[in-house]
């Protein structure tokens, strides 16, 4: 069913690995709108027919092509989270798909290659981030430079607020609090200043939206990863 499954997408899925194998990834020449927000349906295909294609070689023994579909897959992750700049958008969605992969790997991949599950190579592929806590404060410092080169700009003018230089101190003041708290520690959206207007109290907060989660997401997602590569 994988197989016939995946017949008609063969030209999509040569793309898909070749993309996932590259070696380099950049956003330079990428606008900040362009980059902070990725067409998720595309990266969602690409994804999911990788994973078919790696359960399909596993199942069927071919340990070298299995291996090198997760290779690619383990790139379009990279990708994500390597670039010079990422969000909590982006680098949620690298995490997701590392998460993914490592428990592919361990639930699928390992029991159906059997003896042939060659344990130093797949330890690679479902290694974690080498630095959790610079990965952490990469998304963040990401997020405040897609904030302040897309979001404000579109968002301010139809709020125009008086004490616009007040309310950028403020967000970037918040946002290297977060940075200097790290993941572990860091509780909820800092607060907006009470000195603000009430029109900049309302972009802040418009600013740090869904923040809280991003943050709570990423801690499991960490533990998560680490409970697998003890695994």
């Amino acid at each position: 069913a994988i197989e016939a499954h995946l017949a008609p997408l063969q030209p999509a899925l040569e793309r898909a690995l070749r993309i996932g194998l590259l070696p380099d990834r950049s956003v330079k020449g990428i606008a900040a709108p362009q980059w902070g927000w990725l067409p998720i349906a595309a990266f969602k295909s690409a994804s999911d027919h990788l994973q078919l294609k790696i359960r399909l070689h596993a199942h069927r023994g071919d340990a070298a092509e299995a291996l090198l579909a997760a290779r690619a897959l383990k790139g379009w992750g990279r990708h994500f989270i390597e670039a010079e700049r990422i969000t909590l958008f982006t680098g949620a969605l690298g995490l997701t798909l590392h998460l993914r992969l490592q428990n592919l790997v361990l639930e699928e991949v390992m029991p159906a290659l059997g003896a042939g599950f060659d344990h130093a190579a797949w330890e690679q592929v479902i290694a974690n981030p080498d630095d959790p806590e610079a990965l952490f404060d990469k998304m963040l410092l990401g997020e405040w430079q897609s904030d302040v080169q897309s979001l404000l700009p579109a968002a301010l003018p139809a709020y125009n607020p008086r004490d616009l230089e007040a309310l950028l101190a403020a967000y970037t003041q918040g946002m290297n609090h977060a940075r200097s708290r790290g993941p572990a520690t860091f509780p909820e959206m800092p607060p907006a200043p009470q000195e603000l207007t009430l029109v900049s109290r309302h972009v802040y907060q418009m600013c740090f939206m869904g923040f809280a989660a991003y943050i709570k997401g990423f801690v499991r997602s960490m533990a998560m990863s680490r409970q697998c590569q003890v695994a």
